[in-house]
Order: structure tokens, then C-alpha cells, then sequence
């Protein structure tokens, strides 16, 4: 679930104004829609914010995801789950190589 909304925008937590819909209507574009269980809806919110906030986030979304049904700890997780990771470095081409050793 969490990784599911690493692509959600801070738009997607409120409901769109009815200019808001019909533009993305007419534009073709699509928006995350809330899900249906209250309580994987919760988590969603909580790891959009976490991704875009950090732990800088309002105290009252800490609430909602404890009266949701998950401890404090996953907090934690999912800051690790959403939190900016350093690209991977690419090995240098085969070509760079060979070269290097000729020169």
C-alpha cells in the first residue's frame, strides 16, 4: 500500500473542487482516488504526507493513523519506505575501459 502511493500527489488527500474536476474531465487527467477501507485510506494519507512532509508533518496525522489500528512504529517504516534514496551508481561502460587501459 505504501508503496502504491509514491506516486500521489498532496492533491489526491482532499477532494477536488468542481472547476478542479471538470479540468482534469477535460484534460484526460487522472488523480488518485480515495479507497474504500477507511483504514488502508488512513495509511495511504499518512505515507503521501510522510513522503512529502517527513516528520515535519502535522501532529494530528500521527492520531489518525493510531486510531486507525497501527502503532507508532510504522511510522517509522514508512518513512523508510518513502524517504529519497540516492540514485544507484552505474558501472562505467566496457568501452571507457578498454580505453583508459589502451591510453
Amino acid at each position: 500500500m505504501v508503496l502504491l502511493s509514491l506516486d500521489d500527489p498532496r492533491s489526491s488527500l482532499r477532494q477536488p473542487s468542481k472547476w478542479e474536476a471538470r479540468w482534469r474531465k477535460l484534460f484526460g487527467i487522472q488523480t488518485a482516488n480515495p479507497l474504500a477501507d477507511p483504514r488502508l485510506e488512513a495509511l495511504r494519507r499518512f505515507a503521501v504526507l510522510m513522503r512529502i512532509d517527513g516528520y515535519s508533518m502535522p501532529q494530528q496525522e500521527y492520531g489518525k493513523l493510531t486510531e486507525a489500528g497501527f502503532d507508532e512504529l510504522i511510522a517509522d517504516e514508512i518513512y523508510l519506505l518513502t524517504s529519497p534514496r540516492p540514485p544507484i551508481a552505474t558501472p562505467p561502460l566496457v568501452a571507457d575501459r578498454c580505453l583508459s587501459i589502451a591510453v
